[in-house]
């Protein structure tokens, strides 16, 4: 429930929360197995679709959907996010250490923006024009970032398209929780069909596991409209001190893993 909420209020897909969840389901189940990082990965996208989804339909419903830019960004964003689950995430050498250091060095950055944008507690207001050549290169840093962390790509969407870019806070996360959308369903058909190494019980299809998933995607449901109402109501400057709070908790939990 909370990551549906935060989803629908940051415009982030609620991974942060997520990829800590199930990465504790997977040491308590499996242990440190070497398909950590794949597993996480691929589950957590899996909720992720189911929150943005439902945060998406609250957008379109306002009237705030913007297809034109949710797909300039979406397909660079799908292209990445298959080309490094096949070529990085897949492969041995990506193991639950390595995993564990890329997440923790994300989260570290996305502070930093995040920070670095609460001071200057600039209110955007008009939808700027933004070049294709940016949206592609969004597309591009967001697959990257939903392929080898599993937080869903609106961690690194949110800095460019409101810092860098100044759109408005609501057009950002209507932008980036349509990406998520896509990208996020695009790849979850990928981790079903794919044959996994290691056994993760019967309620498994490829890499997902539903007695883990479907609870977190029920939550997700019913939280994320919720969420989007809430942070529509909030100011930028209170929106991203919220989300400066919980990825400070995420980086110090984080951080204990490698004590």
């Amino acid at each position: 429930m909370l990551g549906g909420f935060l989803s629908g209020m940051l415009g982030i897909g609620g991974g942060v929360v997520y990829v800590f969840v199930l990465t504790q389901a997977h040491h308590y189940h499996y242990g440190e197995a070497q398909d950590l990082g794949r597993f996480v990965i691929a589950n957590s996208l899996f909720v992720i679709f189911f929150s943005s989804l439902s945060s998406t339909l609250l957008f379109k419903k306002e009237k705030l959907f913007y297809p034109k830019e949710t797909l300039t960004i979406g397909v660079p964003s799908i292209c990445l996010l298959f080309l490094l689950t096949i070529g990085i995430v897949s492969q041995p050498f990506f193991s639950a250490k390595l995993f564990n250091a890329i997440n923790l060095a994300v989260l570290i950055y996305i502070l930093y923006t995040s920070v670095k944008r609460l001071k200057q507690s600039i209110q955007h207001t008009k939808v700027q024009q933004i070049s294709i050549k940016t949206y592609i290169i969004s597309g591009v840093l967001s697959g990257t970032m939903a392929a080898l962390t599993g937080l869903g790509g609106g961690t690194i969407l949110n800095p460019i398209l409101n810092g860098r870019c100044k759109l408005p806070l609501t057009t950002t996360r209507s932008i980036s929780l349509g990406v998520i959308m896509l990208s996020s369903f695009a790849i979850t058909i990928f981790n079903i069909s794919v044959n996994t190494k290691l056994a993760y019980g019967s309620y498994t299809l490829g890499y997902i596991n539903f007695s883990f998933c479907i609870p977190l995607a029920i939550g997700s449901l019913l939280c994320s409209p919720l969420g989007v109402k809430t942070g529509n109501k909030l100011k930028a400057s209170q929106v991203m001190m919220l989300f400066s709070i919980f990825i400070l908790l995420m980086i110090i939990k984080k951080a204990m893993t490698f004590l």
